[in-house]
């Protein structure tokens, strides 16, 4: 196994990571950066399909047969191609780390399954069984939730003994994750949209109401943090986005937040909805 790791080319992990990098595809429209992701995974050795069950989001099918053993297990690595909608700056190496959008979630790890094959191919191991990548393209809300990975299980007949998600950086490994429930509250009032001083007075302000579920969520947040769950940390209510009024003396008629509910193994969807 150390013999392995002494192959890995790091200068190579760390171009085909830029180079990712630099493709800034969102999800909706990943047609850029899974052609280079394709390209990359030929190069390294694989067979790839590509299947396009949503517009302009494909998803590829890699599998490296070379010194495989076909009667043997499947192991398969997964991981998404596209970014959240944020503007970036270009990514540039600095004190051996890499900055830029997507470098950790995912594409750094992108690159590093292609390395894994790499390895393989230079140190003439025979795999029993055999290695399947699986590269989507609608991740990251509030353009993706999944959907081309709902449609391939649908469409194709896919197993595996076992999958890998490199989405993150640590060096521990656990065997369990927290779970990801997305919510949004949204406040309106009767009435259209007013001017300041001439909203009647005691009309119930969205905003102000507002406030007061986000208070609300920070002292749950609280409770949750005394519930500790084992290698994981705690379940929690985070709140990525608020919204409200269109003018700053304008009396608005809605307020509304999303954010994300984290939640433990022993809880199900069920629980955390209710």
């Amino acid at each position: 196994m150390k013999f392995l790791f002494e192959q890995v080319d790091l200068d190579k992990v760390i171009n085909n990571t830029l180079e990712l990098v630099n493709v800034q595809d969102t999800a909706g429209d990943t047609v850029e950066v899974a052609s280079l992701y394709e390209k990359l995974l030929k190069q390294a050795g694989f067979i790839v399909e590509k299947y396009e069950f949503i517009p302009d989001n494909p998803t590829l099918i890699g599998r490296y047969q070379e010194k495989t053993n076909p009667e043997g297990k499947t192991l398969l690595f997964n991981g998404h191609m596209d970014v959240i909608t944020l503007d970036h700056t270009p990514p540039y190496v600095e004190d051996g780390k890499i900055y830029g959008r997507g470098t950790c979630d995912m594409k750094g790890s992108l690159a590093s399954i292609l390395e894994v094959v790499r390895v393989l191919e230079l140190s003439k191991s025979v795999v029993n069984g055999e290695i399947i990548v699986i590269a989507n393209s609608m991740h990251e809300s509030p353009g993706g939730r999944g959907e081309d990975l709902i449609a391939l299980t649908k469409n194709l007949e896919l197993q595996a003994d076992a999958a890998v998600v490199m989405e993150g950086a640590t060096y521990d490994c656990t065997v369990a994750q927290l779970g990801s429930a997305t919510f949004n509250v949204t406040i309106e009032r009767d009435g259209q949209p007013s001017h300041q001083l001439y909203t009647p007075d005691r009309t119930p302000h969205p905003i102000t109401v507002l406030a007061d579920v986000v208070e609300a969520l920070d002292q749950e947040n609280d409770n949750l943090r005394k519930l500790k769950i084992e290698d994981i940390g705690y379940g929690s209510y985070f709140i990525g986005q608020v919204q409200s009024g269109a003018f700053y003396n304008q009396m608005p008629n809605q307020s509304f937040l999303e954010g994300v509910r984290r939640y433990g193994p022993s809880e199900s969807y069920n629980d955390v909805e209710g």
